[in-house]
């Protein structure tokens, strides 16, 4: 699994520096509520949000940034990687969950 997760950062290290980005934009008041936001290159552009799971307790956004490099690449934005701890479960309502 540590393979595996390091090769992940890796790739995302790479897209990150290739395709233009925003990196922790944040959407609250929190430090945990950041995303990244890989714009597409056209206005109007679908808009693809990749939700980080695992609880939102491990791991961090960074590591998927890597997931942002095929849907630019198709035309698509990647609106926002959200974070491990900003929508941490024990923390939020239904309704963060259901809107962010």
């Amino acid at each position: 699994a540590d393979e595996c997760l390091q090769k992940s950062a890796e790739r995302s290290a790479r897209v990150r520096k290739k395709l233009a980005c925003g990196i922790d934009v944040p959407y609250g008041d929190t430090p945990g509520q950041m995303l990244d936001i890989f714009p597409a290159a056209r206005k109007g552009a679908p808009v693809h949000v990749f939700i980080h799971g695992g609880y939102w307790r491990a791991l961090d956004k960074g590591i998927y940034s890597h997931l942002a490099g095929p849907m630019v690449a198709a035309g698509a934005s990647v609106a926002g990687l959200i974070t491990s701890n900003g929508l941490s479960c024990d923390k939020a309502t239904h309704s963060p969950l259901i809107y962010a």
